[in-house]
């Protein structure tokens, strides 16, 4: 009996420690660190959420936008405003135009800008051309894309925190545009995102860097269907213009 106590401890006490250690510290997989984010948004039945996004266009121009969403599929309620570090007439003409409120009710989509109080309607189609909005009207948002996972090279980072948030970092290079790549802050404790990095370039050779922050989160909370109906503010005009694929995407 002792040379078996003795047997267990050499033997396999030291193994069982280092299954225990290999097993804790075994890297994540990054790609699929990214798809369970994903799922938490595409399974979500309504989301509430309140980002601050910092943009930089270069050392002569910052924004920083407030962007307060609500949705539900395509059921949406947005309002945005833009402040910048500049005090030209161009920075302070950014700053109108990055005021805006974004509704959709799943059929009409309208987008508001008080700056000049005009809005526009783009009507949802179903079938391929209502994939196609939607792809177009998540891409225009920034937000609900940056929750879906791209085809491209996946690279795990050292972990960190936002806050007091411990998070994993992953850096994506999506295959589309391999001279871009966008980081990924994911929350530990329940795989939802909590900040994105977009590092990406133009065709005109500019750069653009923009940080989405997240700052309060809700999941599948109750939303008032009053929040998907638009009623125009009084002796506002329905114009043709860009929408909210135009602002949006354009401005940021």
């Amino acid at each position: 009996m002792p040379r078996l106590k003795m047997l267990f401890k050499a033997v396999y006490l030291p193994f069982l420690a280092f299954i225990i250690t290999s097993t804790a510290s075994a890297a994540p997989n990054p790609k699929v660190l990214i798809e369970k984010m994903a799922a938490v948004y595409k399974h979500a039945h309504s989301i509430q959420q309140v980002w601050i996004a910092n943009v930089s266009l270069g050392p002569q121009l910052k924004i920083q936008m407030h962007i307060d969403n609500k949705s539900e599929g395509l059921k949406l309620h947005i309002l945005s405003t833009l402040h910048t570090t500049g005090n030209t007439p161009q920075s302070k003409m950014i700053e109108n135009m990055g005021k805006a409120e974004i509704v959709s009710n799943g059929v009409n989509l309208y987008t508001y800008h008080p700056y000049n109080n005009s809005y526009t309607v783009t009507h949802l189609e179903k079938g391929a051309m209502g994939a196609r909005q939607e792809k177009e009207l998540t891409s225009s948002i920034g937000i609900t894309n940056v929750t879906k996972v791209v085809n491209g090279k996946y690279k795990l980072l050292k972990a960190t925190k936002i806050g007091a948030t411990p998070v994993w970092v992953v850096e994506v290079v999506p295959a589309a545009k391999p001279t871009d790549h966008d980081t990924y802050f994911i929350n530990k404790s329940n795989d939802h995102l909590k900040q994105v990095i977009i590092d990406s370039t133009s065709p005109y050779g500019g750069t653009r860097k923009i940080t989405l922050t997240l700052m309060k989160e809700l999941l599948n909370g109750y939303l008032s269907p009053s929040l998907f109906q638009f009623n125009p503010p009084k002796n506002a005009h329905l114009t043709k213009g860009m929408g909210m694929s135009g602002m949006m995407a354009g401005g940021m």
